[in-house]
């Protein structure tokens, strides 16, 4: 659950803004992923969603690895 009670949208300055639970499909140039039932707030007027701390941190723990960076070692003398 968030922290801030959002009542507001902060795109469109509807007070419709309601806590949905639904899956969230993200695209980064060519990469897709979804991550599953994910809870956040959404304004049904603009489409607005507004993701708490919580819901990010499952979204990352969806996200497909970018590769990890390659670590040059050291030639020892």
């Amino acid at each position: 659950m968030s922290a801030t009670k959002i009542t507001k949208c902060p795109t469109c300055g509807s007070k419709r803004i309601r806590r949905v639970r639904s899956d969230v499909s993200i695209d980064i140039g060519k990469l897709h992923y979804v991550t599953p039932n994910v809870e956040f707030e959404k304004c049904p007027n603009c489409g607005e969603e507004i993701f708490d701390l919580t819901a990010m941190e499952k979204i990352q723990a969806y996200r497909p690895s970018l590769g990890r960076p390659k670590v040059r070692r050291r030639k020892t003398a």
